[in-house]
């Protein structure tokens, strides 16, 4: 059976609840969410900015804590494994870094390994054989001897990527990976996602990308203020019924050929008045 990540009823919020003489000041990020992933599916999360997709996808990381509800791997909670555990199962990629370290990418890239590695373990040939394989996906062989303050910003989030790929996990999490990048990387980062799930790994991605997601997903996930607007295959989501109550009006749709049959593609756009040409 299959290996699979599920979040049953999950609610988080951010602030202060107070208490009996003290008012408080409570946001429910994530509002009673339920999703199921398995090993081999590709999914992406989409809304609108605020609507707790990020929150979400560190609640399935095991990085937050549900205050109600579980998020469990394989029946476990997840924000109760170790450290390490949580690392061998599931790789994360942030949005950003909040500081810029002073290591060269190679060495970056090779903290993916440490949740296989003891206290006095130095990494062997299969460890970095991973960073090798990594670094040659997210295309940064070039970069290795590189500081990490000397890249740009698309290059410093391929570096994410390839950690995570190196840490070789069942489950791989990301967050908006494309924001930074310019078009021929965003493809190559989507397209080895979705390789990456059709050889067995469990795949979530938070982005406001919908085209990539139409292209590349096997199932996408709508949410606004923390619930489950819609969720289905590209047709069943990115449809105007769908989309405009949280989009708005200016959204222009159509279906582009595809092995698999027709993708819907979704295009922001605003037809202006002769007055402002």
């Amino acid at each position: 059976m299959a290996s699979a990540l599920k979040v049953k009823g999950v609610h988080y919020s951010y602030g202060d609840p107070g208490g009996v003489d003290r008012p408080g000041s409570v946001t429910d990020a994530v509002a009673g969410l339920d999703l199921e992933l398995t090993q081999g599916e590709f999914l992406c999360v989409i809304g609108p900015n605020g609507s707790g997709k990020s929150t979400l996808l560190s609640l399935c990381a095991g990085l937050l804590a549900p205050d109600r509800g579980e998020v469990l791997l394989d029946g476990g909670a997840a924000h109760s494994m170790a450290p390490k555990e949580r690392a061998r199962r599931m790789a994360v990629v942030p949005q950003s870094l909040a500081s810029i370290p002073s290591l060269l990418v190679e060495t970056f890239v090779s903290s993916g390994r440490y949740a296989y590695l003891g206290v006095w373990r130095r990494p062997g040939p299969l460890d970095k054989e991973a960073v090798a394989m990594a670094m040659d996906e997210a295309d940064l062989l070039d970069v290795a001897e590189r500081s990490m303050e000397q890249l740009s910003g698309g290059q410093r989030q391929r570096v994410l990527v390839a950690r995570a790929l190196a840490q070789q996990s069942e489950y791989l999490l990301v967050d908006e990976p494309t924001n930074s990048l310019d078009l021929e990387h965003k493809l190559h980062v989507f397209a080895w996602l979705k390789r990456l799930a059709c050889e067995g790994r469990g795949v979530i991605v938070v982005t406001h990308d919908l085209n990539l997601a139409s292209q590349f997903a096997d199932r996408l996930m709508l949410i606004r203020d923390g619930r489950m607007v819609a969720s289905g295959g590209p047709s069943e989501v990115l449809k105007r019924s769908v989309l405009e109550p949280i989009y708005g009006p200016n959204l222009h749709f159509g279906e582009l050929p595809t092995t698999a049959g027709a993708r819907p593609y979704v295009v922001p756009w605003l037809q202006l008045g002769d007055e402002a040409r």
